[in-house]
């Protein structure tokens, strides 16, 4: 509904994981989903995979407005939203799978520019 672009820009890496796939794949459209709702309407996101180290590195971007600085410290915590139709639970879900795989997850925001979220997952050769 909101027309938003997905991007993706995925460079060839010869890495793999060791995860469940499918909580994997819901931890990061947890993620995803996360950026779609702070998208403005026809707004871009942008999605990277690339290695740092010993780490996999998810790379969900987007342009909304950011993560007011009074609630980044509460964004994981369950049932906390500042969004009316949410529970409030979707990274604090996503965070707990990642972790679970001994990985971890982070984010940049920016007021009026965005915020990127990063995913962390233990590089296996």
């Amino acid at each position: 509904l909101a027309k938003i672009t997905l991007r993706r820009e995925i460079k060839p890496i010869n890495v793999r994981v060791t995860a469940d796939k499918d909580c994997m794949i819901l931890a990061l459209k947890e993620v995803i989903l996360n950026a779609i709702e702070a998208s403005p309407q026809y707004g871009e996101i942008v999605l990277e995979i690339s290695r740092e180290g010993q780490w996999v590195v998810f790379t969900i971007g987007d342009r909304g407005h950011g993560i007011k600085k009074e609630h980044q410290g509460k964004i994981y915590s369950p049932f906390f939203s500042t969004k009316k139709l949410s529970s409030g639970l979707g990274l604090s879900f996503a965070k707990e799978i990642i972790e679970s795989h001994n990985g971890y997850i982070a984010f940049e925001s920016k007021p009026e520019e965005g915020t990127i979220f990063y995913v962390y997952l233990p590089a296996v050769s």
